[in-house]
């Protein structure tokens, strides 16, 4: 439980002509969030849970064509391309200088995908070396056209998972409290 800040990042790049191609691996660099964040006049501070809507789950459940998705099911681990944020070292020295508690965004992966040696993985860098809990299949439609309505990106938000001793995952039974 925190506060919690949306980096509009799918509505910030149409807004500067550059929407996103949600079937290509294209990278969200700090630069992009420290500019999405400046065009949403919401400053990160230290504790924040960041949640960063880039519109991929409301495109695949939408807009992706019934090929695209049988393509993304038979092998998910190559066939997935994804925007997301990239790459993994800066991104990793980036997030830890903003001193955040967490983030969680509506892509499979958080990062952009598939993971390449060039762009790294930032999930070794964020879970095992930061200990900084991550989300991935956020719906964050509701709450992006409810903050682009009045103009306010920041909010308390509670998640509390699942109690699993030992599980490694769990829904986030998330809640963005305006």
């Amino acid at each position: 439980m925190g506060r919690g800040v949306l980096l509009d990042v799918v509505r910030y790049l149409e807004s500067q002509g550059t929407p996103l191609d949600y079937a290509e691996s294209t990278i969200i660099t700090a630069e992009t969030l420290e500019a999405c964040a400046k065009a949403e006049g919401v400053a990160i501070e230290t504790g924040d849970i960041v949640l960063l809507r880039t519109g991929w789950l409301r495109w695949y459940l939408e807009e992706a064509t019934p090929e695209q998705k049988k393509t993304m099911a038979a092998d998910s681990m190559t066939a997935l391309p994804t925007p997301g944020l990239g790459p993994a070292d800066a991104m990793a020295e980036y997030l830890w200088n903003l001193h955040i508690a967490a983030i969680a965004a509506d892509n499979p992966a958080l990062e952009v995908f598939p993971a390449t040696a060039e762009n790294g993985f930032l999930h070794f860098k964020l879970i095992p070396h930061f200990g900084m809990p991550i989300g991935e299949m956020w719906w964050l439609e509701d709450l992006a056209a409810d903050c682009a309505s009045d103009g306010v990106y920041e909010f308390m938000l509670t998640s509390a998972p699942l109690n699993v001793p030992g599980g490694v995952g769990s829904p986030p039974n998330a809640l963005a409290i305006k």
